[in-house]
């Protein structure tokens, strides 16, 4: 996908993208619609996910996801006392390096690199498997309160 403004030099240092890989693809302004259709009203994961949230909020100001959970704040819960909670560090701490492909600072990396570090969070801080998605919103999320009125469930594991 292509930003709106040309990637700079920093940009293109962490993540590893040019203005030259992007030219030619579409802007998420072109594809906000269908975008919006496919995201529907599901919750989102993510490592600091306010951060993409916000982002997402500027270009898809009609999506509204049932829920956010940030595996930073889970992570602080459930880990206390580490030296760094960025995602690169929590890859590490859980050995997660070769089951990871790609880059660090990718979409793709840093999505399943959340995935895979909010599962084993959750399972950690689960315990004796009666975790609730209830449970798990008061410790890592922000959500939608209709979501919690209407959806409620039994254990995620």
């Amino acid at each position: 996908m292509r930003p709106s403004e040309p990637i700079t030099w920093q940009a293109e240092r962490v993540h590893g993208i040019s203005n030259r890989d992007v030219r030619g693809k579409q802007t998420l302004s072109e594809v906000s619609g269908d975008l919006e259709l496919e995201l529907g009203a599901e919750m989102i994961i993510g490592h600091h996910v306010g951060v993409d949230y916000r982002v997402l909020q500027l270009s898809l100001p009609k999506w509204k996801p049932s829920a956010t959970l940030d595996t930073l704040k889970l992570a602080r819960t459930v880990v206390p006392g580490l030296e760094s909670y960025s995602l690169s560090a929590l890859v590490e701490e859980f050995n997660l390096e070769n089951v990871l492909e790609g880059r660090p600072h990718r979409a793709a990396y840093d999505a399943l690199a959340a995935a895979h570090v909010f599962v084993i969070l959750a399972k950690r801080f689960d315990g004796n498997g009666d975790l609730t998605l209830d449970a798990i919103l008061d410790i890592c999320g922000s959500n939608n309160a209709e979501h919690r009125a209407e959806n409620r469930q039994g254990s995620l594991f």
